[in-house]
């Protein structure tokens, strides 16, 4: 038996009235979800503040001369060149002295 138009069309008509159905029938939320909603807006204003408070922004300018110099004093020192050289002549050593060893 072939299949009709109609067979084809109809669950994806039902599909679609089931959709509208869903879409249009929602209704107001109740008590519950408007407290909640309330409550949940209550504490992200209190979350902002708090953020406001305790992490300060700096402005371009600080009390002892320009932010990119009041940063660079925070960040942590570069390490010594030569303990970097030093590491990289022993990897290269101990490479050196494997592939001579095989």
């Amino acid at each position: 038996m072939e299949p009709t138009v109609l067979s084809q069309l109809l669950p994806a008509a039902v599909l679609a009235a089931i959709l509208v159905w869903i879409l249009f029938s929602q209704r107001t939320p109740d008590s519950r979800f408007r407290q909640l909603e309330r409550e949940l807006r209550t504490q992200l204003r209190h979350l902002g503040h708090e953020l406001h408070t305790r992490l300060p922004v700096f402005s371009a300018e600080t009390l002892r001369g320009k932010e990119a110099e009041f940063i660079r004093e925070r960040l942590p020192h570069k390490a010594p060149r030569l303990l970097l050289i030093m590491l990289g002549a022993f990897v290269v050593t101990v490479a050196i002295a494997w592939w001579l060893t095989r």
